[in-house]
């Protein structure tokens, strides 16, 4: 991603394959973590309490002063929650490098959130445009009818993410049913207009071996990365996403999947 830090790893800085999604308290892991070869991590404070706020703060300050570094994301919830201003308000000690935008429908959100950074990086220093923006899209019905906004509405945007289980539950239905397949595909595309990364979420657990060809069944399908909640999971992401497919486990050829163009400036 274009705003990273040096990353460990031999990805294009550029590029963002994995993105580690931090438990409540990382700190006794915060080492392991920082080196562990994420491309990003993202803290999950949407439902954080004061100690889980300190917590994500001292993290960030720790990452802040590493040598070497994934890019750090805060998800802090839904912009037109109550607490969203409050939550940019109490990163202004430890600035993450991007914010992981829930709900988002379109441009209209992306902008908005642009607007309130940009106001966030004036008052504390930082360069204009330094944020960015990972928008997590068609979280809802009507989400998903804004797909096709995203290209062109903000040079902050970096990425488009996919979670199948949050349309499923606004839905109903089971994850893999017609509905959530189609806002996925809608997805991809539309990274793709917008020229940036698509990555998907993956919360759920599973053995080793499923959870690679998931991987590899997301890349030939246009994704370009990954979101987990399982450090282990880094280093499968990282070569199922790498610059050569892998080989697919059932054949042992070099998988057919290829990561799409993007420009993240």
């Amino acid at each position: 991603m274009g705003r990273s830090p040096s990353r460990e790893g031999e990805a294009d800085e550029d590029d963002l394959r994995s993105c580690l999604i931090l438990p409540e308290d990382p700190l006794p892991q915060a080492q392991e973590i920082l080196s562990g070869g994420a491309d990003a991590v993202m803290l999950d404070l949407r439902a954080a309490d004061a100690a889980a706020w300190r917590n994500a703060i001292s993290f960030l300050r720790l990452a802040r002063s590493a040598k070497r570094r994934p890019a750090t994301y805060v998800r802090p919830g839904p912009l037109d929650g109550g607490g969203f201003d409050a939550a940019l308000s109490r990163l202004g000690g430890a600035p993450p490098d991007g914010i992981f935008l829930d709900s988002a429908e379109g441009a209209a959100g992306v902008q908005r959130l642009g607007a309130k950074l940009a106001v966030f990086e004036a008052e504390n220093g930082l360069a204009d445009g330094a944020t960015a923006i990972a928008a997590i899209a068609a979280q809802s019905p009507a989400a998903v009818f804004l797909l096709g906004g995203y290209a062109g509405c903000s040079r902050r945007l970096e990425v488009l993410a996919f979670d199948p289980s949050a349309l499923a539950r606004a839905l109903a239905v089971d994850p893999a049913s017609p509905p959530v397949a189609t806002a996925r595909s809608l997805t991809i595309l539309a990274a793709a207009a917008a020229g940036v990364p698509a990555i998907e979420i993956f919360c759920e657990g599973g053995d080793h071996e499923a959870g690679r060809e998931r991987l590899l069944a997301a890349r030939r399908d246009g994704f370009t990365g990954a979101a987990t909640r399982r450090p282990k999971d880094i280093p499968i992401i990282n070569e199922t996403f790498g610059p050569a497919p892998p080989a697919d486990p059932s054949t042992n050829r070099p998988n057919p999947g290829h990561s799409l163009p993007h420009d993240a400036s």
